[in-house]
């Protein structure tokens, strides 16, 4: 039997564009959204996702420099036994999903909560967002801008960039 307000809360899940995962107290997914699978990258498997934690499902998790994230390092881990919210947290994920293999990048939102029965407790409700565009794109601007410097470095020629609108020289 469905409480009163299941079905709003569920429209409300759904029509987001960002992954939202609802956890208990032993970090076992209890909810998620189409758009959380949809960014995992987990397919109908996806569907398989409740009572289940992210380490049985395989989720490698990274730091922005590509080096492992510790459990206790983990955004999800850190609302729930810190009991303090997790704000635009960057990390890797690396889903083993049918369509996984794919390291995704997410803005990783947590925050402690109080769930009502059936789960009644302490739980997390986990929000990202995919930046894994934006954080390819930065990336190739700073191997741009490095490209850039060791060209500038090493001509023997001056080099100058002029902004006119601004009248201003940006780099000589």
């Amino acid at each position: 039997a469905q409480a009163p307000g299941d079905d709003l809360l569920q429209v409300l899940l759904e029509s987001l564009h960002d992954g939202v995962l609802v956890y208990d107290d032993q970090l076992r997914i209890l909810r998620a959204n189409h758009a959380a699978i949809e960014i995992l990258g987990l397919g109908e498997d996806g569907r398989q996702l409740s009572g289940h934690s992210a380490d049985q499902l395989r989720w490698d998790q990274v730091h922005e420099d590509g080096s492992p994230l510790q459990l206790h390092e983990r955004p999800v881990w850190q609302a729930l036994h810190q009991q303090e919210r997790v704000h635009a947290r960057i990390i890797g994920v690396d889903a083993k999903g049918p369509r996984g293999g794919q390291r995704r990048w997410l803005s990783v939102n947590a925050s402690p909560v109080m769930l009502t029965a059936p789960h009644a407790g302490r739980g997390v409700v986990a929000s990202f967002a995919d930046i894994t565009d934006q954080v390819k794109a930065l990336r190739a601007l700073r191997e741009s801008e490095q490209l850039f410097r060791l060209f500038s470095d090493h001509t023997q020629d001056v080099v100058w960039i002029h902004a006119p609108a601004r009248r201003a020289y940006l780099f000589v």
